[in-house]
């Protein structure tokens, strides 16, 4: 950890100096810090054994030809503190809600609190909750699009990386960059690739509420350029043999799931 003025960031962030130690010392690589002037998370550098971590990915996307799935490594250490460092300031240049960045080092960033993460929101919502449910996954369809039209993209689209914001929770942003698509894909692959995690991600809480929901994927996919949706169909198609496999009632939820985002993926007209 490099020296840090502790009276400033008291100054800043309320932070005491205590609470800056602890957090230091406490093994997690994200850490949560609270203070009277709110919350902020302590992000640190890590190691990241590579050579495991994506083999079953990077095999898959090779055996069934599906380039959009070919998975991007998080490097870790200092560089992948360094990546997302530059993939908040890339995304806060064209006015996307992130994470403010308070301060950093070379192997650790401070960031603000954006809010409740949508996989928090959805998993309390029940289903029988839908008004509320569409509400939110149009505020994220809404967000999605508006950042694709700016010519960006996000890492991974996930629940879990996005968040609802603001006094009413009406303002949707974007958590964890620390690896950036753009370094092996070009644009409109890498929103491609948003389309595909957020219809696998969001899936689950749409089962009673598929035509909803693929609507929703339309939403995010009609200002693709047409080769991308024809990738994203034929992902889709290629993915179409998990429909056929025998005993579907004894496969769990998560197959359902993955089988209603192939079938949804699929139903998306090419322009």
């Amino acid at each position: 950890m490099e020296n840090i003025d502790l009276e400033k960031l008291y100054q800043n962030t309320g932070i005491t100096a205590e609470a800056w130690s602890a957090a230091w010392k406490n093994g997690n690589k994200i850490q949560k810090i609270q203070s009277y002037n709110g919350c902020f998370w302590l992000k640190k550098s890590e190691e990241i054994n590579r050579r495991f971590l994506y083999s079953g990915l990077e095999k898959a996307s090779k055996w069934f030809d599906m380039k959009l799935l070919k998975p991007v490594p998080k490097v870790g250490g200092i560089i992948g503190i360094t990546i997302e460092r530059e993939r908040i300031l890339q995304l806060h240049k064209h006015n996307i809600l992130v994470p403010q960045i308070i301060t950093s080092g070379d192997d650790w960033l401070l960031l603000s609190d954006l809010g409740i993460r949508a996989a928090n929101v959805f998993r309390s919502t029940p289903e029988v909750e839908k008004n509320y449910r569409r509400q939110k996954i149009e505020l994220i369809a809404n967000a999605i699009v508006e950042l694709h039209q700016k010519g960006q993209y996000l890492s991974q689209a996930f629940d879990r990386n996005i968040c609802f914001s603001g006094e009413n929770q009406d303002k949707v942003g974007f958590i964890d960059f620390e690896d950036d698509p753009g370094s092996i894909f070009n644009v409109s692959d890498s929103q491609a690739r948003d389309c595909l995690f957020f219809a696998h991600s969001f899936t689950r809480y749409f089962i009673k509420d598929q035509s909803y929901f693929i609507d929703i994927l339309r939403l995010i996919t009609e200002k693709l350029p047409t080769l991308q949706q024809d990738n994203i169909h034929l992902i889709a198609a290629k993915l179409a043999w998990i429909d056929k496999l025998p005993l579907q009632s004894k496969l769990g939820n998560d197959y359902k799931r993955l089988n209603f985002a192939v079938k949804a993926l699929s139903r998306i007209e090419v322009k």
